[in-house]
Order: structure tokens, then C-alpha cells, then sequence
């Protein structure tokens, strides 16, 4: 799982690399934006929040119907409708809402968490696919030298300069 969140991360700082000018704050900045990871982290702790903010509230009413029936009235002799509802004491509400409170702060501390990892693997990612671009800058510029320097050593064998082992140092 981890292993396809780093190939997206890398397909996305590739894809944005041509795009001149752009710093890695800004490519973090759409990582953050678009990563599928952290948008479901961030809705799944919203749903966890709400369902701590319903735990401290009060359960659902209860209705019962009873009918009464006797053997000197015929039909119905009577019915009774009963409503409950449970509540506990107030300070165990209060308690409730700092617990509440506590765990949300929790919540929030992990997603910051995540953010920050996949983020700094973003970055580490980019910093490399930087490093790569810098090398292969150097190392085509090395090339290109080495090839004219061939050019020039071939045509200074032919003037009769150098010999053919030196040509071939080169080549090498």
C-alpha cells in the first residue's frame, strides 16, 4: 500500500517537473491537495468526531402500548401508554464532553501525523528526482566533452600528433 503511494507521489513529480519555476513547496503543496490517502483520512476522522460528539448525547425514547382486558368488560378495559427517557447525571456529561475533547485532539495529532509522513516522503522523492536531473545534466556535458575531445584527438592522429593508444585512452 505504502509502495503505490510512493509511485504516485513519484508519477506526480515527474509529471510536474517540466512546469519551469516550480519549487518543491508548490509540488507539496498539490501532493497535499490530491493525495487520495489524507482525503480519506480527513473524512474518516470527521466521521469519528461525530460519532464521539453522539455518544455523550442522551439515548432514544422509549414508548410502550399496553392494553388491559378483563373478564367483566367486554372489549378493552383500559390501556396505558409509557414514555421513558434515560439520562445520567450532569457532570458525567461534562466528564463526557472533556474525554471527547481528548480523543478528538488525538484524532487530529494522528492525521497531522500522516500528512507530515507522506509529505516528507514526497519530498524526499522530489529532492531526488532533482539530484537525478542535476547528474544527467553532468553527465551530458561530460559526454558531449568527451566526444569532442575524440574528434579532436582522431584528427590530430591523422595529422600524425598523437598516436593510436592515445586515441584509444580516450575512447575509453
Amino acid at each position: 500500500m505504502k509502495r503505490i503511494h510512493l509511485i504516485i507521489i513519484f508519477v506526480i513529480c515527474i509529471s510536474v517537473k517540466p512546469l519551469t519555476g516550480q519549487s518543491v513547496h508548490v509540488v507539496l503543496k498539490q501532493i497535499e491537495q490530491n493525495n487520495k490517502t489524507l482525503q480519506v483520512a480527513a473524512k474518516s476522522d470527521e466521521a469519528t468526531k461525530i460519532g464521539i460528539d453522539a455518544e455523550n448525547s442522551l439515548t432514544d425514547p422509549n414508548v410502550t402500548y399496553s392494553s388491559f382486558y378483563s373478564k367483566d368488560v367486554k372489549g378493552q378495559a383500559g390501556s396505558e401508554m409509557v414514555v421513558t427517557q434515560g439520562f445520567d447525571f450532569p457532570t458525567l456529561y461534562a466528564k463526557r464532553k472533556d474525554a471527547g475533547r481528548e480523543r478528538k485532539a488525538v484524532i487530529d495529532f494522528h492525521k497531522e501525523v500522516l500528512r507530515r509522513n507522506t509529505l516528507l516522503e514526497a519530498q524526499k522523492l522530489c529532492f531526488d528526482i532533482i539530484q537525478l536531473e542535476k547528474e544527467k545534466e553532468f553527465l551530458t556535458t561530460r559526454q558531449q566533452n568527451a566526444d569532442e575531445l575524440l574528434l579532436l584527438f582522431e584528427e590530430r592522429l591523422k595529422a600524425g600528433d598523437v598516436s593510436i593508444i592515445e586515441v584509444n585512452k580516450i575512447k575509453m
